[in-house]
């Protein structure tokens, strides 16, 4: 009696199940490369947010610096809180800190990617400054017991902002620029606020 021979077929996949798995492998590789795109995104975003902080930060040490002047005894060096309104209850527009004379060139209100102070972009065909700042002062108490407080703005063009919209430089009229810094899909901006006080013993 013969018995019957059985061969072993060679393991292996068939082409449906390799099509199958390449499938997988596809959208699992879509799906990570998409979150890589999310993360660095996130990244930017939050690279742009702690720069303008940091800028915010800088201005307010500066202006307090400065307040320490404000008291009774006249100071020719105190730009910044020379636009303090005089009523109580008033705000001041916004405006464009500027230096305050030999050795202070470089107090402007433009700044690198860093945070570092640069000179405000100008001319034909200038490009926008990465980020520019802005102060506002609104007087709270007169009398012998002032008060004022002080908002700072630091605010940036979104680089995949609709085509066209530029402002040049840090912007000539701050009134515009308010209105425009508005749209948050085409600019971004961080807000920060202190309180500053008289100085009651002449200095």
């Amino acid at each position: 009696m013969r018995r019957a021979r059985y061969t072993r077929s060679p393991g292996g996949f068939t082409l449906v199940e390799v099509m199958m798995a390449i499938s997988v492998m596809t959208v699992g590789a879509v799906a990570i490369f998409s979150m890589q795109s999310i993360s660095v995104e996130g990244a930017r975003r939050s690279r742009e947010v702690t720069t303008a902080t940091e800028v915010n930060r800088y201005w307010i040490e500066r202006v307090k610096l400065e307040a320490t002047l404000w008291g009774p005894t006249s100071f020719t060096l105190i730009d910044w809180l020379n636009a303090i309104p005089a009523a109580n209850g008033a705000s001041s527009d916004w405006f464009l800190p500027t230096a305050r004379g030999t050795g202070d060139s470089l107090v402007t209100a433009a700044s690198d990617w860093y945070g570092a102070p640069i000179a405000i972009p100008s001319g034909s065909g200038a490009a926008p400054a990465p980020y520019c700042t802005s102060l506002r002062w609104t007087r709270m108490a007169t009398g012998t017991d002032e008060v004022a407080r002080l908002d700072v703005r630091t605010w940036w063009h979104r680089p995949n902002r609709a085509t066209g919209v530029t402002i040049q430089g840090c912007g000539a009229d701050q009134v515009a620029v308010t209105t425009a810094i508005n749209n948050i899909v085409d600019f971004g901006v961080v807000y920060s606020s202190t309180v500053i006080r008289w100085q009651g013993v002449p200095q």
